[in-house]
């Protein structure tokens, strides 16, 4: 999928349960911290939770993603053709 400069809404394909997939994976592989600022999801009981870099290391909670639910994405730049996983 394109990704645009600014707030991107990112919903991941279904995997296998036992597949895990976690925060800090997609930060990283969405690019360094000139390319992305970070991923965010909403917690029904825990409210906002936040993967960003940090002095050059992914930081802040490492949530596991679930296939079907939403993801904010705060690019600094365009990302064509990025692939989870």
């Amino acid at each position: 999928m394109d990704l645009a400069t600014g707030l991107n809404l990112v919903s991941l394909p279904w995997v296998r349960e036992e597949f895990e997939y976690r925060s800090y994976e997609m930060l990283e592989d969405l690019g360094n911290q000139t390319q992305v600022s970070s991923v965010r999801r909403y917690d029904n009981t825990r409210g906002w939770q936040t993967t960003s870099w940090f002095l050059g290391s992914a930081s802040g909670v490492n949530f596991r993603t679930r296939p079907g639910e939403g993801y904010l994405v705060y690019m600094k730049g365009e990302k064509e053709s990025w692939r989870p996983y």
